[in-house]
């Protein structure tokens, strides 16, 4: 068993491996994501929060290359991963946390699901606005 540590000591709230399983990415309380090497157990990059709202899920594209994070107040947020680079927000119509992401097998959709019972479908697309 390997067992990796949030370097803030956060509560943890999502974990999704990367679709070739070498990384996995961490949602915490503060607003951060992380990215473990699987086979190595280091750190590899992070991703802030710009709203420093809880990160409550995370997910990768089917392709690995994007990394979509949901927090407390209804963004989710679409992260490049080679770069590092947030490429686009996804922003839930009634303000209600996002609970939930998940993205099509083909990568072409984005589904949220809200603290109100609601679930969008997203064009996951970073050029769709």
């Amino acid at each position: 068993m390997e067992t990796l540590t949030d370097p803030h000591g956060s509560a943890v709230f999502s974990v999704a491996f990367s679709p070739d399983g070498r990384t996995l990415a961490t949602g915490d309380f503060y607003g951060i994501t992380h990215l473990w090497d699987v086979h190595t157990g280091r750190l590899i990059a992070t991703h802030i929060n710009p709203r420093f709202a809880s990160i409550n899920s995370v997910a990768f594209s089917p392709d690995g290359r994007t990394l979509a994070t949901s927090d407390l107040y209804g963004i989710t947020y679409l992260w490049d991963v080679p770069t590092g680079h947030l490429i686009a927000t996804r922003t839930d119509p009634r303000s209600a946390g996002i609970y939930s992401v998940a993205f099509s097998p083909d990568g072409r959709m984005l589904a949220t699901g809200d603290g109100n019972g609601h679930i969008y479908l997203w064009d996951a697309s970073p050029m769709s606005r």
